[in-house]
């Protein structure tokens, strides 16, 4: 365990059963912290796309960072409604494709006891041109009642139209273009606790 003085200057360290403390005091002052971005990034979801960083706040908004120089590229804002209960909607996960050109991210609320309602699907694609999303697809879960699937799930890798998804019932894979679902394992019995 390390206990670290008022600034810094002084440290003190000792482990379980030992006899004595060790106390060392710093020699140099160095920083090699820069700040590079002050905003909130709290609770957000990171994933690595191509040579780029892309943060998923969980407010709905998209931030793409340069990998080497932590430079904002560009940024996308899903909008997410507003709801009139209390909880707000967040981003809840999100998942890239094989090749990174595509972007599924589930959106829906975090309830008590740590349930979490997802209410919909949202598919970005890399525009060919440039560093940036665009939202291709947003596919309302509760309406076809998809809402109750694992938090991770995966992209085709020979169809980036199509996504696995597991339920407490069965393994499907989703087309979130043509939203219809086709079934590819059955569960013998529900995986309900």
């Amino acid at each position: 365990m390390m206990i670290f003085g008022e600034f810094q200057r002084f440290c003190i360290t000792y482990k379980t059963n030992q006899r004595n403390f060790t106390k060392y005091k710093r020699n140099l002052v160095h920083d090699f912290k820069v700040t590079i971005n002050k905003e909130d990034f709290e609770n957000s979801i990171g994933l690595t796309v191509k040579s780029h960083l892309l943060i998923a706040k969980k407010y709905g908004q998209l931030v793409l960072f340069n990998q080497n120089t932590y430079s904002e590229i560009s940024r996308l804002d899903l909008n997410l409604e507003k709801t009139t209960s209390r909880e707000q909607q967040i981003i809840l996960s999100a998942e890239k494709s094989h090749d990174s050109n595509f972007i599924a991210i589930f959106v829906g609320k975090k309830l008590i006891r740590d349930e979490e309602l997802i209410e919909q699907l949202y598919v970005l694609r890399l525009k060919p041109s440039a560093d940036e999303y665009e939202v291709v697809k947003k596919v309302n879960m509760t309406e076809l009642e998809l809402n109750n699937v694992s938090m991770k799930f995966y992209f085709d890798q020979a169809n980036n139209e199509e996504l696995f998804f597991v339920s407490n019932s069965e393994i499907f894979r989703f087309n979130y273009l043509t939203e219809t679902k086709v079934q590819f394992f059955n569960f013998v019995t529900d995986l309900t606790c």
